[in-house]
């Protein structure tokens, strides 16, 4: 009698513990699997063991098993590299966050500059940066908060996707004005 069960290779719920614990056993032994050995380890005669066997499919289960721990192994390492990925965007926002700040301070020391020849009745002998500050501080608040929205995430989801993808649409956005204006 077959039960519904969230994995094939999980206890049964017609599996006795007897059972169950010998199909661990067999299940673990791997490449070095056989029924004789595993009657030395439970004390179950042969026989029985290979009754329980057919009767609980541990063939079946035991390739399942299999499979699901191979895909868990990719899964986790997928994990891995999408983390590693969100971190190497946040390391990318924190640069940019960076340069673009250093960009605004330089601009806003030039207009500074600028004005205050100006302010002094002198003409100035340079033209104020052709790129506003408000655009520049309009694009350093995008990067903070797409920044913030990688912070925050534990994982890769649609969420942490989004925001990358809104990163690098942002940039490429802020690059065309640049290249328009400059």
């Amino acid at each position: 009698m077959s039960t519904k069960i969230r994995n094939p290779f999980e206890r049964r719920t017609d599996e006795k513990a007897d059972q169950w614990e010998a199909f661990k056993i067999y299940r673990d032994m791997g490449t070095a699997r056989s029924m004789t050995e595993l009657a030395k380890l439970t004390q179950t005669a042969v026989r029985t063991l290979y009754r329980w066997a057919e009767k609980h499919e541990w063939d079946r289960r035991i390739e399942t098993y299999y499979e699901w721990q191979k895909n868990e192994k990719v899964r986790d390492k997928a994990e891995v590299i999408a983390f590693d990925m969100l971190k190497g965007a946040e390391q990318t926002v924190s640069g940019l966050l960076f340069v673009i700040g250093a960009d605004i301070k330089y601009k806003q020391s030039l207009w500074k500059e600028w004005w205050e020849i100006k302010s002094s009745g002198r003409e100035p002998s340079f033209n104020p940066p052709s790129v506003s500050t408000k655009s520049l501080t309009d694009s350093l608040n995008n990067l903070l908060e797409s920044a913030e929205r990688l912070k925050s995430l534990r994982g890769v989801d649609e969420q942490g996707t989004a925001a990358i993808d809104e990163l690098v649409e942002m940039l490429k956005y802020d690059a065309q004005i640049a290249e328009t204006t400059g």
